[in-house]
């Protein structure tokens, strides 16, 4: 008998303990709290609905939510599976499988690794079937056909084809699908093309700023990436954004690198970015300023820097690796 089936024959084992509005009652006060953050107390809720009713796929997809939240991926599949069990036509229930599927893999091992990819991959295309506008199983497959290894079934065209189909839904997200994918196949100038075109469309867009910026520095371009990130820091001169970019651009480039500590400790000092699509954790500051101080043979400020990242963020690769380079 499957894992799936297992579940749901479990499930109508559990007496109903509510009437059906009471049931309701309990999923609607579980959003409320799930939207303040409150996942552990939100969850509570959810399963009481569900064990009230057998049939409540909602419930079930909320109780996934809420456990998926609180980082309880194996557990959340499940709640997804059983909803899907009840409830096969719901796209977000697809959708958010696949998103629990993809967070598990990330612990799992290589063998596991590939079977969860298959998972996410089919969970993420069964949502796109059911509703072709949903914005997000689009975005995410379009993310697993760019990502993954052929052998898993990623594909570039199909990547393309999905990045082109997100234009009609949301062009932001299009458009920089479109100029993943031409990076992906080293179409530089492509990639170039679209990203620019992305700011100009989105010129307030702190994450088109961003990805353009970057998108020069890290192609040793950094006359290009200080001109993006100071355009950005005249318009808006109280946002950290432009100042982590020049930062990060003396961090990654070698260059200017009194400018960019300069650029880092200002960033530091201000408040969060705007756009919480960007927004700059203390520890990425810090880590960036390691490098800068590392690149110019100021180990001791270096390793004091990568130190403090640890403390922040304990798992925090790149400053661990820092750390055992200048120690």
């Amino acid at each position: 008998m499957n894992r799936v089936l297992r579940l749901a024959l479990a499930t109508l084992l559990v007496a109903p303990l509510l009437s059906p509005l009471a049931a309701q009652s309990l999923v609607d006060e579980g959003r409320a709290l799930f939207d303040k953050g409150q996942y552990a107390t939100a969850r509570a809720r959810f399963e009481s609905a569900a064990a009230a009713n057998a049939r409540d796929a909602v419930a079930r997809y909320w109780w996934g939510r809420a456990l998926l939240a609180e980082d309880k991926t194996g557990p959340a599949a499940e709640r997804f599976e059983q909803a899907i069990a009840i409830d096969g036509g719901k796209a977000e229930y697809h959708f958010w499988a696949g998103n629990a599927y993809g967070a598990e893999a990330q612990r799992a091992n290589r063998f596991r690794q590939a079977l969860l990819a298959r998972r996410v991959k089919a969970a993420f295309e069964r949502a796109v079937a059911l509703n072709p506008t949903l914005i997000d199983a689009r975005s995410g497959l379009m993310g697993y056909y760019l990502f993954a290894p052929g052998f898993m079934g990623g594909s570039l065209p199909k990547a393309k084809e999905q990045a082109i189909a997100l234009m009609a839904l949301d062009p932001f997200l299009g458009r920089e699908g479109l100029a993943n994918v031409a990076m992906k196949q080293d179409d530089l100038a492509g990639a170039e093309r679209e990203l620019a075109t992305l700011l100009r469309d989105f010129p307030d867009s702190g994450r088109a700023v961003t990805v353009l910026g970057n998108f020069y520095a890290d192609h040793a371009r950094p006359a290009d990436a200080l001109r993006v990130f100071e355009q950005w820091v005249a318009k808006h001169p109280k946002d950290p954004l432009g100042y982590y970019g020049i930062g990060r651009t003396a961090a990654v480039t070698g260059q200017q690198l009194d400018r960019g500590v300069a650029a880092l400790q200002m960033a530091r000092a201000l408040p969060p970015a705007a756009d919480e699509s960007v927004r700059i954790e203390p520890a990425t500051i810090t880590y960036r300023l390691g490098m800068i101080h590392e690149k110019a043979g100021r180990m001791a400020e270096a390793k004091a820097a990568y130190a403090e990242v640890l403390k922040l963020e304990p798992g925090h690769k790149g400053a661990r690796e820092g750390l055992k380079r200048v120690s």
